[in-house]
């Protein structure tokens, strides 16, 4: 299922600008963002791998036996500062308000670009819980795997 979300938000996030160079006459809807914001010099997996390295399964959720997705929804401004920080879909308070709290923590991000100049953006993220893995060290090693990964492949 996440494979799935993310290839669709990666095809629509790949979507060439066809808009007129001109601001001034971007017709109201979506504007295509020329170069996203970057976490750490790296790409949206770097965020995720901050992410669940700080992340702490709640107490109550583990002795409930409780493993859930939450969708959170959060904005970097044109300075590069997370804001506006929501949870579109939740599953359990307590997932819910950790997820927060992390999110919210975020150190400074490269702002996305239009036009060439720093420009807001928001983005979208799945941050799941599995009781089988309370501290997301397998979710770690595989983030951590996938950004070796794009790392190499941006020095080649």
């Amino acid at each position: 299922m996440k494979k799935y979300f993310l290839t669709l938000v990666s095809i629509f996030l790949s979507i060439s600008p066809t808009f007129p160079q001109d601001p001034d006459t971007i017709p109201i809807g979506i504007i295509p963002i020329e170069e996203f914001p970057r976490f750490n010099n790296g790409n949206i997996t770097r965020f995720e791998l901050w992410v669940y390295s700080n992340l702490r399964y709640p107490k109550k959720a583990i002795s409930e036996s409780i493993s859930g997705e939450v969708i959170v929804r959060f904005y970097i401004d044109s300075l590069g500062w997370l804001d506006k920080a929501s949870i579109i879909k939740g599953f359990y308070p307590d997932l819910n308000q950790e997820v927060l709290r992390v999110i919210e923590s975020s150190p400074r991000w490269s702002p996305g670009k239009l036009f060439e100049k720093p420009h807001g953006v928001y983005l979208t993220m799945l941050i799941e819980f599995s009781i089988s893995d309370q501290t997301f060290e397998s979710k770690i090693a595989k983030l951590s795997k996938l950004d070796r990964k794009t790392i190499k492949k941006h020095y080649r």
